[in-house]
């Protein structure tokens, strides 16, 4: 292929049409755009959270190039037996703990180190960083990084007031943080005190042995790390671990893989739509330019220059879309990361991300992906120019009648993809990661995709006849006459451009389906988690620390309880405890509930009944298949059996009937699952027990929440009254605690529900963007194509309106049967999203609702925003010169 060949197949099909057609070429641009910058922005958030667990699990680990940590914590009596260890490495203790700043209202990671083997090996210390203080300030002493310190304005030598473990503690500020590794783990969002110290600060008897969470263990030159591990392990608690530091990362790597990889495919949706709008702009300048096509295949150019043509268009719509979906994916990537730190933080544990970072590899990986997708897209209408004969290409309708012969075709393949989506929906996940989930989706997308020729030909074969019925023109013309022929003539117009309907179709379907399905989703999922919280928060008011998180179920103080449940309005009162676990590596949840009647002091009593008060014979769980919960609960827990909640039973397929193995105090013990329990509160997994099998195994708990129950008589809101103003007479205990009835905390709890899914929304609501986008670029499209067409029409005494509704009245047939088929392909969507992918990802199980109340009107304003899309394009339709449009002829 000559220079000069090229130069004038570029100028001819795509350099002269573009310049002509800016409007057009700018709308494929934007869609390009919007869908890059969805999934660099998921991209960059992705990264920038996980990176933001990584540095912290670094920097908390130090140098040390193993970590000894389990749930059994490490007593300051084992360091006697290890001293032969200080021939091959340095051991550290640590504790780590989240704090709640009721000042700053914000979350702090307080760790515990060795100061002294910090400031010889780790961090940048010296003994003037400290400011001197008394004897109990440098107790209570404190480092804060700058960042913490400056945005909340506190100082050298501030107190500090901290919520830790339950009670509200004070820190003397000692100095602040230099810039190290550790101080800029979790953005900032973290303090250092002497491990001691902080041990005492946690309830820990002065003159007791100290208990850590960990050690880190510093390797000598030359050392192994595996036979180090091997020679320290037996040394340990059973249930405690020696593994690399880089292991743990893994670990919570791991916990939010699932999370990750979903929002990842989510924002693929907007791509795949992308794909189809790039693929239609390349088949419409095809169908476009056939002529010029021919002419430039008569006068020599060869098949290799036509098909290099489109697919530079289709680089070059590529390119500059992808750059400019890089730039605007880079300004939405501090919303993602938001939305996705509120999810982790609801459902994981607490991280404080910093702002996301943009790297070379980002620009790298969004051109390739741009270019891939858009040089994927357009092969096929590329090949297709290629191959257009000289005479052929004289034949305008010969491309669409060859598409329309084909559609059978189309059809078998559409039945093959759905049959490899039912094969892939049975398939398991790998690890937790649905992938043959994800598989099965994009095979009912691809299967909808290549029905729809066949479908649309029937459905606008049965429109046309029936509207432009000639009986009905006979009997005379009502004032649904003019509507009916203008619907009749676009179903007719979109007839007889069957591949350009289709391909535009399967665009704005997938979106609408995607939408639907996601709606279904997240409605059924936010009316079982409603229906969950109303069959366990019965209790009237709820007490938990303020710095509870998910990871860290810190203990109401005792003494605080016994004294409010003295109050004349409480007559019964239940607690629930959690302390963690390992189990086949993974972190999990070991908890058990008791109740009091207060007046009569029997022990058990309902903790989940009447909201009015305690009903004696309850059960405190919800099982999955449930033959009377009260009996399923008695029956185990006469039995020494445990319940799992179904996170747990599906993640490690263990299931009534079978034996796990769980740590305990006595080592480790065999248990018999009972039953499993519905769980919303956690994917990770939680093991039940009655309050005589947990003591037996891990001596008294310690309550993480409790809940009040009103007297008969005596109203929730007195109740509230009640205790508000016992704490309020306690400041530092209402400081340290949250209080709420059941109203409030079972709104809170589906606001953040609600929270977690803003960016399952934003992403659709952008896939449906490019959709409606390229509903525009291609009624656009049409309304230059058909110019001379038109123009006929406007001869023989066609009004300007008329042609304005014709073209809207595509509009309105693309619009009804995206909804149709969109609706059809989101119904199996969902179906595969609630049953497949939720459940291998989280391990949850829901009751399937579609929120018709408020998706109807959704799917109003998408049909409403496609007949907005098709003004433009319908008015400059009405705007064609018939003169100048037939003047070739």
């Amino acid at each position: 292929m000559s220079a000069r060949e090229w130069s004038v197949a570029w100028k001819t099909l795509v350099a002269r049409p573009s310049r002509n057609e800016r409007g057009r070429t700018a709308l494929a641009i934007v869609a390009v755009a919007l869908a890059i910058a969805v999934v660099v922005a998921i991209r960059m958030a992705n990264r920038t959270a996980l990176e933001s667990f990584e540095q912290t699990s670094r920097a908390v680990a130090g140098r040390g190039a193993l970590t000894v940590h389990g749930p059994t914590p490490i007593s300051s009596t084992l360091f006697p037996r290890l001293r032969w260890l200080g021939a091959y490495a340095e051991a550290e203790p640590y504790i780590d703990r989240y704090a709640y700043d009721p000042r700053a209202h914000d979350t702090l990671e307080l760790l515990g180190l060795d100061w002294a083997a910090e400031v010889a090996h780790h961090l940048p210390l010296n003994r003037n960083l400290i400011a001197p203080g008394s004897r109990q300030q440098r107790r209570a002493a404190v480092l804060l990084t700058s960042y913490y310190a400056q945005r909340y304005h506190y100082r050298r030598g501030d107190w500090l007031p901290l919520v830790l473990n339950g009670r509200l503690v004070r820190l003397w500020i000692a100095g602040v943080l230099p810039q190290s590794k550790l101080a800029t783990a979790q953005s900032g969002h973290i303090a250092l005190m002497d491990v001691a110290a902080e041990a005492h600060l946690l309830g820990q008897v002065r003159g007791a042995p100290l208990r850590f969470d960990g050690l880190q263990l510093r390797l000598a030159p030359g050392v192994s790390e595996p036979w180090l591990a091997s020679q320290v392990q037996p040394f340990l608690p059973a249930d405690d671990h020696v593994e690399p530091a880089a292991v743990r990362r893994r670990q919570t790597e791991k916990m939010v893989s699932a999370f990750a990889a979903n929002l990842r495919a989510l924002s693929y949706v907007a791509l795949l739509v992308g794909a189809f709008l790039i693929y239609n702009t390349i088949a419409m300048g095809v169908v476009r330019r056939r002529t010029a096509i021919a002419t430039l295949r008569a006068l020599g150019a060869s098949r290799r220059a036509i098909l290099a043509v489109f697919l530079a268009e289709a680089l070059l719509l590529s390119v500059i879309g992808g750059l400019a979906g890089l730039a605007l994916g880079r300004l939405l990537a501090g919303l993602a990361l938001h939305l996705v730190s509120m999810t982790l933080n609801a459902l994981y544990t607490v991280t404080h991300p910093k702002a996301v970072r943009f790297t070379a590899g980002d620009l790298v990986w969004a051109l390739i992906l741009a270019v891939g997708v858009g040089l994927i897209s357009a092969w096929g209408p590329a090949r297709e120019a290629a191959r257009v004969a000289p005479a052929e290409g004289m034949r305008p309708g010969l491309y669409e009648t060859q598409f329309a012969v084909a559609k059978h075709r189309w059809l078998w393949l559409g039945l093959a993809c759905a049959l490899l989506a039912a094969v892939c929906a049975k398939l398991p996940a790998i690890g937790t990661v649905p992938f043959w989930g994800f598989a099965s989706a994009l095979m009912a997308v691809l299967g909808m995709g290549l029905l729809l020729p066949f479908a649309v030909s029937h459905l606008l074969r049965l429109g046309r006849s029936r509207l432009l019925d000639p009986a009905s023109a006979a009997a005379g013309r009502n004032r649904w006459w003019p509507l009916r022929l203008s619907l009749g003539l676009a179903a007719a117009s979109l007839l007889s451009a069957l591949r350009r309907t289709s391909v535009l179709l399967a665009a704005l379907t997938t979106a609408v389906a995607m939408f639907i399905a996601v709606a279904i989703m997240v409605g059924s999922f936010r009316v079982t988690v409603s229906t969950w919280l109303g069959e366990t928060l019965r209790a009237d008011v709820f007490l938990r620390a303020r710095d509870w998180t998910r990871s860290n179920n810190a203990p109401l103080p005792r003494e605080v309880l016994r004294q409010l449940e003295r109050l004349p309005g409480v007559g019964a009162a239940g607690e629930y405890s959690a302390v963690p676990e390992t189990y086949r590596g993974q972190r999990i949840f070991i908890s058990t509930a008791w109740s009091r009647d207060l007046e009569s002091g029997r022990r058990n009593v309902r903790l989940a009944g009447e909201a009015s008060g305690p009903m004696h014979r309850g059960c405190p769980l919800r099982f999955l298949r449930s033959a009377g919960d009260w009996n399923i609960w008695r029956r185990g827990s006469r039995r020494g059996e445990v319940f799992v909640s179904e996170p747990f039973a599906r993640h490690f397929d263990r299931w009534p009937g079978r034996q796990i193995q769980l740590p305990t105090q006595a080592g480790p013990q065999k248990l018999r699952i009972a039953a499993v329990f519905r769980d919303y509160s956690s994917s990770q997994g939680y093991v039940f027990m009655n309050l005589a099998l947990f003591e037996k195994l891990y001596g008294k708990p310690l309550a993480s929440s409790a809940g009040l129950y009103a007297r008969p008589g005596m109203t929730v809101e007195r109740l509230l009254a009640q205790v508000t103003q016992v704490l309020a007479s306690m400041p530092g205990e209402r400081q340290a605690l949250t209080v709420n009835d059941y109203q409030s905390l079972w709104r809170e709890a589906l606001k953040v529900f609600d929270q977690t899914f803003r960016v399952t929304w934003s992403l659709e609501l952008i896939a449906l963007a490019v959709a409606i986008l390229g509903v525009a670029n291609t009624l656009l499209a049409v309304a230059l194509e058909r110019r001379r067409e038109l123009a006929v029409l406007l001869f023989l005494g066609a009004t300007r309106r008329q042609t304005r509704r014709m073209l809207l009245g595509e509009a309105v047939w693309i619009g009804a049967l995206a909804l149709l088929f969109g609706t059809l392909l989101g119904v199996v969507l969902a179906a595969i999203l609630i049953f497949v992918i939720n459940v291998q990802s989280f391990g949850w199980t829901i009751q399937v609702h579609a929120p018709w109340t408020w998706l109807l009107p959704a799917c109003l304003l998408v049909f409403a925003a496609t007949l907005i899309a098709a003004l433009g394009p319908a008015g400059v339709a009405a705007q064609v010169d018939p003169v100048a449009a037939v003047r070739v002829e």
